[in-house]
């Protein structure tokens, strides 16, 4: 496991990767929705 360098690499990540998650749940609610 590759160690990264500034805690701040992780922790935008996560900030990424928690948005792309609510964009995701929002369009499968919409599309569900839409359907």
């Amino acid at each position: 496991m590759v160690l990264l360098p500034n805690p701040l690499i992780i922790w935008v990540l996560l900030k990424v990767i928690s948005r792309l998650a609510l964009i995701l749940e929002y369009y499968v609610e919409f599309s569900s929705t839409n359907n």
